[in-house]
């Protein structure tokens, strides 16, 4: 991965400077992508419930496990790009695959556990089928577009 890049004063989000759109959009939605990984918990645990006895502890331990990864992740993308905005492009290139495997992960359990309890919880498990499909659409085609244009209008952003 190399060496951490030294912090640039050129940018500095909340410190009267102006970040580019792309990157502000990328610092809202890490946020609001964490918030909603814990919002998933809900119609997920419901979902969760309806499975036969053996899966469904597990199916509650891995729902837990992968929100808490998935959050942790994207609340560390956040604060990286608030505080060392030099530092971010670098950060996101190192851990994308780790959120892209981890985005998969609560998709397809999402999913699965909503093909499984569609008898007994149908609207839970349709809502579990659509944040999965979202979940995918965010991760594997908005964000790349996403994190490609902030660091081509910021090229001093994408130092190793």
């Amino acid at each position: 991965d190399g060496p951490r890049p030294a912090p640039a004063p050129s940018y500095a989000p909340g410190r009267g400077t102006v970040a580019s759109r792309p990157a502000r959009w990328l610092d809202v939605h890490h946020a609001v992508t964490a918030m909603v990984y814990v919002a998933m918990l809900w119609p997920g645990w419901l979902v969760a419930d309806a499975l036969p006895g053996r899966w469904r502890g597990a199916a509650h331990l891995a729902l837990v496990s992968i929100a808490a990864c998935a959050s942790s992740l994207r609340l560390h993308l956040w604060f990286s790009g608030r505080h060392y905005p030099s530092q971010l492009a670098w950060r996101r290139r190192r851990l994308r695959p780790a959120v892209v495997v981890v985005d998969v992960l609560y998709a397809v359990l999402l999913a699965t556990m909503a093909v499984l309890a569609a008898d007994t919880r149908v609207v839970a498990a349709v809502v579990c089928a659509g944040l999965a499909v979202c979940l995918l659409v965010a991760s594997l085609l908005i964000e790349p577009a996403t994190q490609e244009a902030s660091d081509s209008r910021y090229p001093q952003n994408t130092s190793r």
